[in-house]
């Protein structure tokens, strides 16, 4: 049988770009993503063992939740409008949630990032059903932006 050393090289990565936008009250998150093929795919190695029944659904690496991060990403300098100044989270740290497949979107409190009373809440769309890859790995970035860059 073919064993994989480490699942975990060959979940899915990608980059995800998305935004902001508001109807009334409601705020809406909306994001598209990019998925990449793990480069580790061509190092599976292959071990002779007796054939074994899993019935262990929890080590199967197709049905680890899917998990992610929310950014609220501070205002480019000059977009943000006069009025608005000093109402955005205290610090843009990313906010870890589990990915829905509710395609209505779950709601995301995010209070605790602003300062005051004001609840706010966000709507988390799911991902895209079809996932898009690609085979190759994403160049290193043209400008190199904190905020957008992982650490």
């Amino acid at each position: 049988t073919t064993c994989i050393y480490s699942f975990f090289l060959f979940l899915p990565v990608g980059i995800c770009k998305g935004f902001l936008s508001k109807r009334g009250l409601e705020k809406f998150v909306d994001v598209s993503c990019n998925f990449f093929e793990s480069q580790e795919l061509g190092r599976i190695l292959t071990v002779e063992e007796p054939q074994q029944k899993n019935t262990d659904l929890t080590d199967s690496p197709s049905k680890v939740a899917p998990k992610g991060s929310v950014q609220h990403l501070p205002a480019l300098e000059g977009e943000q409008p006069e009025d608005s100044k000093g109402k955005g989270p205290v610090e843009a740290f990313p906010v870890q949630v589990d990915l829905t497949t509710n395609p209505q979107g779950e709601t995301l409190d995010v209070s605790f990032l602003f300062l005051g009373p004001m609840k706010e809440q966000l709507v988390v769309l799911p991902f895209p059903k079809e996932e898009q890859r690609s085979v190759k790995c994403p160049a290193a970035a043209k400008v190199a932006d904190p905020p957008v860059l992982p650490p």
